[in-house]
């Protein structure tokens, strides 16, 4: 998974996008990814592309045989972005409006396809696939990365019905779906096309977030213990600013969950006594400011704080 060019954060796809659009053909980048959990990078020399609309072609300098599933991916985005920005030529394929569109997002260093969040309003959402799935086979066609998902939907058209094989909780299943295009995910109702931008990033709070969070709440927070996450999840993120949080727990028994904004306002407040391990809620602050957001999970002495960034 691609995280970073020449130093620019890359979130998703429109991130790369706006970051092609201001690239020069012929500029050498250094790209940063994750390969099995680790992080790596590569340089690359995106050369010229002519106005016969010529695929632009990806210069690899280094040996790639062990990174040859993703560059794939890399070097198929970056010649489409080349070709339309600098050449004006055709449309992105994936901004077709015709072009089929799943919604789903990969979990970083997952073994094959493991849904990390689901896009609202898209047709995984519409198929109820979320988030700790795992793709297996579409219409039978084994998927074996995230790659492989993207070049499967390449032969597909917005309104083709397709049947997924996933994986959840080790049984296996099969969900039928009616794939859609961009646009129509990304509609809402009658308006035109909205990407949505909202993302928050996620980390654990420091001792100094958390002064600067009792200081602006009023309110005291001590434990003797760190609340452990077996999984914790905002999704979809990026999203409308509606999130749905889950997390697992090993430890069972009541527990508090609370939200407050950059100002220290309490936003969300919420109590299970008979907690059996497993949260799951929606969060909805679209309408709320951006800044540095903190969740706490209480159970019994233990605590976590975690610090949201919403961009």
């Amino acid at each position: 998974m691609i995280t970073s060019i020449d130093g620019e954060e890359i979130e998703d796809f429109q991130d790369l996008a706006e970051l092609m659009k201001n690239t020069e053909p012929g500029k050498e980048v250094d790209v940063l990814f994750l390969r099995d959990g680790k992080k790596q990078n590569q340089k690359l020399t995106l050369s010229e592309s002519d106005h016969s609309y010529q695929r632009a072609k990806v210069v690899i300098r280094k040996d790639l045989n062990e990174l040859e599933t993703e560059m794939e991916e890399l070097e198929y985005r970056l010649d489409q972005l080349h070709q339309y920005f600098h050449n004006d030529g055709p449309s992105i394929p994936d901004f077709d409006s015709n072009k089929a569109f799943l919604g789903v997002t990969n979990k970083e260093g997952s073994e094959g396809v493991v849904i990390e969040s689901v896009i609202e309003n898209s047709a995984a959402e519409e198929a109820g696939l979320k988030g700790g799935h795992k793709i297996l086979k579409i219409d039978g066609e084994g998927i074996d990365n995230f790659s492989g998902l993207i070049e499967t939907l390449e032969s597909r058209k917005a309104g083709d019905k397709v049947e997924i094989e996933i994986e959840r909780e080790v049984k296996k299943e099969n969900i039928q779906a009616t794939l859609k295009s961009r646009q129509d995910t990304y509609k809402n109702g009658t308006e035109d096309v909205k990407i949505y931008k909202i993302r928050m990033r996620i980390s654990d709070a420091d001792e100094s977030d958390i002064e600067d969070l009792i200081k602006k709440a009023g309110m005291e927070l001590k434990s003797s213990n760190q609340l452990e996450f077996e999984e914790f999840r905002l999704s979809p993120n990026p999203g409308s600013g509606e999130f749905d949080l889950s997390f697992s727990t090993e430890s069972k028994g009541a527990i508090d969950v609370q939200l407050f904004s950059p100002q220290g306002q309490l936003l969300y407040e919420n109590r299970v006594v008979e907690f059996d391990g497993s949260y799951e809620d929606k969060i909805d602050i679209r309408d709320a400011s951006n800044g540095v957001y903190f969740l706490i999970v209480k159970q019994g002495e233990d605590v976590s704080v975690k610090k949201l960034v919403k961009d």
